[in-house]
């Protein structure tokens, strides 16, 4: 019986000094498992780039349009003050052609 107790004892204690080590061996060997998942500088810097792009063409798109709309406005009030600068001067050409 005290042989039963002693095995049981040492087999528990190779057991836990086995996996201790393998333990070990697997952080040493981590690093390298790592470097396989890992991305270099100018993917990252690619991808981000990408990602904001993607992010702030909405924004673009609408500011394209205010800019547009802004444009657009500025346009047709220059054609109407053109227009009645014409029509003013084009009564008083007829106002002093009638005198």
């Amino acid at each position: 019986m005290p042989v039963a107790i002693v095995a049981i004892i040492f087999g528990s204690l190779l057991m836990f000094v086995k996996m201790v080590l393998e333990h070990k061996k697997q952080n040493i060997a981590l690093p390298t498992v790592h470097e396989g998942n890992s991305m270099k500088f100018s993917e990252l810097e690619q991808h981000i780039l990408a990602t904001v792009q993607e992010a702030i063409e909405p924004l673009v798109a609408r500011i394209d349009e205010l800019e547009s709309a802004q444009l657009l406005g500025s346009s047709e009030r220059l054609l109407l003050s053109d227009s009645a600068d014409k029509s003013s001067q084009s009564s008083k050409t007829k106002s002093t052609n009638l005198s």
